[in-house]
């Protein structure tokens, strides 16, 4: 089975109105350099939380086979989902993140490095640029 790492961050500058999500996935094929693809979206109208769980969907449902992910996120709130914890709200992306979740053995962790807040950082950005792209659109 596949190692990949996910790193996921969901933003909502103004905590109204349009949010973006940002996810990268990496992969490190034996005796090559990883692989890394990423992924940006937002919506007219989304929580960073949402965001955060949309990200997460987005980069489970990305992977073509059955892999170990380490998911990795600033958010408490999706990795209570994860682990087990009742959903506050957004219930219509808890059944298909449980969906993406069943294909995957993942396991959840806060960033640890300064390399990963620094990618966490960049993806916070990306997802602020979707965001204020629908804004100018809108």
């Amino acid at each position: 089975m596949k190692k990949v790492q996910l790193l996921t961050k969901g933003s909502n500058p103004g905590n109204a109105g349009p949010a973006g999500w940002s996810l990268l996935l990496r992969w490190s094929p034996a005796g090559r350099s990883p692989i890394e693809k990423t992924l940006a979206g937002a919506t007219e109208e989304g929580s960073a939380n949402r965001m955060e769980l949309i990200a997460a969907i987005k980069g489970l449902e990305a992977l073509k086979e059955p892999c170990e992910v380490e998911l990795v996120s600033e958010s408490q709130y999706l990795a209570g989902i994860i682990g087990g914890n009742q959903a506050r709200a957004h219930q219509d992306l808890v059944p298909r993140l449980r969906d993406a979740l069943a294909r995957h053995t993942v396991v959840v962790r806060k960033p640890s490095t300064v390399s990963e807040r620094a990618t966490l950082a960049q993806l916070q950005r990306d997802a602020r640029t979707q965001a204020d792209a629908l804004v100018v659109l809108v």
